[in-house]
């Protein structure tokens, strides 16, 4: 079994760079992030980690946090070679990309906990098939004896500007402006939280997508993994 480990900040382009590496490979795209989004959306719907400190992390007790872990069941299956992520059974997928949602996995990942029982399933995926897995932490921390590490990255301008479209076509209501502060929210969440935060390790090689087509991206990572 090999695993590729990709990570990078919000709207990297990271999530499309690995799901076509993932198809180019014949092999299977874990899109972690995911996962805290399934958690956040249990949170937000169930009205948990409603309140946060000045470094966005939720202010519950062991219990609450316990109580958390225990009542959400995260699940993943793969259809069609496309991620569906269930929680307690029922299929979220289409609803954990909204601006809320970014919000309260953002919240929920910075919990010690939550991250922990996270990693073990991540973890347990790729033990049992080859995969393409990208978050925040993977190369630092889930899959840190990967062979194939990358970290996808690009201007906080350009990543603000593909979300902000995304979010248009989708019919959600915005602007540039508001998603740009909550693009550097998040980094700065993501980059100075005390618990595995978002960074460059030695090994990764940096593909910055910032003026790259998605197959340029691609191709950039492909020559890599054909020259080890």
């Amino acid at each position: 079994m090999y695993s590729i480990a990709i990570d990078g900040p919000s709207s990297s382009g990271k999530s499309s760079v690995a799901d076509e590496l993932a198809r180019r490979l014949n092999i299977l795209h874990l899109n972690t992030g995911e996962l805290y989004r399934a958690i956040g959306y249990y949170a937000y719907i169930n009205g948990v980690a409603s309140t946060v400190d000045e470094e966005g992390i939720p202010q519950l007790s062991d219990w609450e946090t316990s109580k958390l872990i225990k009542d959400v069941i995260v699940d993943v299956k793969f259809i069609n070679h496309r991620q569906h992520t269930y929680v307690n059974g029922e299929d979220v997928t289409d609803y954990l990309h909204t601006p809320i949602i970014s919000d309260y996995s953002s919240r929920v990942s910075a919990i010690p906990k939550v991250r922990d029982h996270v990693l073990e399933l991540q973890r347990s995926i790729a033990r049992s098939q080859n995969v393409v897995m990208e978050g925040r932490d993977i190369t630092s921390h889930v899959l840190p004896k990967s062979k194939y590490k990358f970290f996808i990255t690009a201007s906080a301008e350009v990543r603000a500007q593909r979300r902000f479209e995304e979010e248009v076509n989708k019919g959600i209501k915005t602007s540039y402006e508001e998603v740009l502060e909550d693009i550097k929210l998040r980094d700065k969440r993501d980059t100075t939280r005390k618990v595995c935060p978002l960074v460059i390790t030695s090994d990764s090689v940096v593909v910055d997508t910032t003026d790259l087509t998605l197959d340029e991206a691609v191709d950039k990572v492909m020559s890599y993994i054909k020259e080890q």
